[in-house]
C-alpha cells in the first residue's frame, strides 16, 4: 500500500489490509463506522506488518465499543487506535515498531529514553494530519498537555502516535504532523527541565517527515523558539478505554 513498503509484489495479508482499509475509509465518509469494521481494519494493518517483518503472529486487541461511540468520536475527528501489547512493552516494543515500520529510523541507540502509562490497547485520538491544539509557544503547549490529564483523558503516548499516524498514512495519504506541525506526547523517562505545577512531564516533541521518518525530540524549555516556529506545536490527547 506505499505506507512503509516498496515491494513489487502483493501478499495475501496486503490484499487484505487494502480491503479493510478502503471499507474504513468508506464507512468513515458515509458516518457508518462499526467496531466491526474497526476491528477488521486493525487487525489486518498489524497482521500485514507482521508478517511482512517475518514475525511471528501477535494477539490482536479488539475495540469492544459501540457504533453509537464511533460516531461520536467520528464528530470531533476522533478514531480509534489499537496495538497490541507485545507493541507496548519497555523498552522492546518501540524496536519492534521500528523493524515493523523502518521507515522511521528507530533503533537501539534512541529508544531507551523512552516509556508510558499503560493505557491498555486501545484509545481514542485525533486522526486529523496537523498538530490539533496548537499553542503559540512550546511552553504554553506543553503545560495545556499536561493539564489535559483526567480520569479519562490523558495526553497520547508516543507508541499510539506512532499506529495513529501509520494508519492516517493508509487511510489519507499522510503521517501525523508531514506538513511541519509538531505534537507534543507522553513518553520521556528523561529529566529534561520541562515541569507543570505538580510533576516533572514526561512530555517529548513528535513528527513524521513525508518520507516516513520519525522525528522525536525531548523538550528543553530553556531554548527559546525562533520566529518561525511558534505556533507550529500542539498537543494530541488519548481518550481512555472505560
Amino acid at each position: 500500500m506505499g505506507y512503509d513498503d516498496d515491494r513489487r509484489g502483493i501478499s495475501t495479508e496486503e490484499a487484505q489490509l487494502q480491503a479493510a482499509v478502503l471499507k474504513y475509509r468508506e464507512a468513515w465518509r458515509d458516518n457508518s463506522l462499526t467496531p466491526e469494521i474497526v476491528n477488521d481494519a486493525w487487525s489486518a494493518f498489524w497482521t500485514e506488518r507482521v508478517a511482512a517483518a517475518g514475525m511471528n503472529p501477535v494477539e490482536m486487541p479488539s475495540y469492544d465499543g459501540d457504533a453509537a461511540k464511533l460516531t461520536a468520536l467520528q464528530i470531533q475527528d476522533r478514531g480509534i487506535v489499537l496495538v497490541p501489547k507485545v507493541f507496548l512493552q519497555e523498552p522492546g516494543g518501540m524496536l519492534l515498531l521500528g523493524t515493523l515500520f523502518p521507515k522511521m529510523g528507530i533503533s537501539p541507540n534512541n529508544t531507551s529514553q523512552y516509556t508510558h502509562e499503560d493505557y491498555g490497547v486501545y484509545v481514542d485520538t485525533e486522526m486529523v494530519t496537523d498538530a490539533p491544539n496548537r499553542r503559540p509557544n512550546r511552553e504554553t503547549t506543553v503545560k495545556d498537555a499536561n493539564s489535559s490529564y483526567t480520569d479519562i483523558k490523558k495526553p497520547l503516548s508516543l507508541p499510539f502516535y506512532i499506529a495513529g499516524s501509520q494508519m492516517n498514512k493508509l487511510l489519507w495519504g499522510t503521517y501525523f504532523d508531514q506538513n511541519n506541525t509538531i505534537s507534543i506526547v507522553d513518553g520521556s523517562n528523561l529529566s529534561h527541565g520541562a515541569h507543570d505545577k505538580d510533576h516533572l512531564t514526561r512530555s517529548l516533541e513528535a513528527r513524521f517527515e513525508a518520507s516516513g521518518k520519525l522525528i522525536v525530540k525531548t523538550i528543553s524549555l530553556a531554548i527559546p523558539l525562533l520566529a518561525k516556529d511558534r505556533g507550529r506545536r500542539g498537543f494530541r490527547t488519548a481518550g481512555l478505554r472505560k
